[in-house]
């Protein structure tokens, strides 16, 4: 999938529309087959709508495919492409060495803030949230995606659950008291990636 983005899609020269993702998700569910669907926020240029066009395009095949494996990623820069000269004009500062380079593949709350080709910054941290994967089930490929709802439900926080739940239904991204007790949480070692 990579975006909800037509934009998007033609700015990284993928050659794939948004019918043609929705008839892949069609045909993987009529003959049975689990889709495995990865897509990316934080891109070069991604405006804010673009990013909520991602999070409705994963909404709508989570609907569609309800057992699909979703996998949310922040863009990572990688030297050589088209995207990558894009990040260094818009601030990108190289690593100078290769614990640099280690460094600056993780994704974690800090790496989010060292985007500097990332306008919404505070906006794309919470939609990581929202449509986050916890790392162990990254690793187990026979696990289902869950949203931060349902992490947070794990944890015994009903309410907040609720909520989170809510703004994936009803396409509503203001005022983030879920994703930002998550990340309290997160930073206390209560939840972990």
């Amino acid at each position: 999938m990579e975006s909800g983005s037509q934009r998007m899609l033609d700015y990284m020269h993928k050659d794939v529309t948004i019918e043609q993702i929705l008839k892949a998700i069609t045909l993987c569910e009529k003959y049975g087959i689990q889709p495995f669907v990865s897509y990316m926020i934080g891109l070069p240029t991604e405006t804010r709508e673009e990013i909520e066009m991602s999070l409705r395009l994963a909404l709508k095949i989570r609907k569609m495919a309800p057992d699909a494996i979703l996998l949310p990623l922040v863009f990572r820069p990688y030297p050589g492409g088209d995207l990558y000269e894009d990040c260094k004009k818009d601030g990108l500062k190289e690593p100078e060495s290769l614990r640099g380079w280690c460094a600056f593949q993780r994704v974690l709350t800090g790496y989010i803030d060292s985007l500097d080709w990332v306008a919404e910054k505070s906006f794309v941290r919470d939609a990581c949230f929202w449509m986050g994967v916890s790392q162990k089930e990254r690793l187990n490929s026979r696990v289902k995606a869950e949203s931060m709802g349902q992490l947070i439900r794990k944890m015994g926080v009903a309410s907040l659950a609720c909520l989170a739940d809510e703004r994936w239904k009803h396409n509503f991204w203001s005022f983030p008291l879920d994703s930002r007790v998550a990340l309290f949480l997160y930073t206390k070692g209560v939840i972990h990636q």
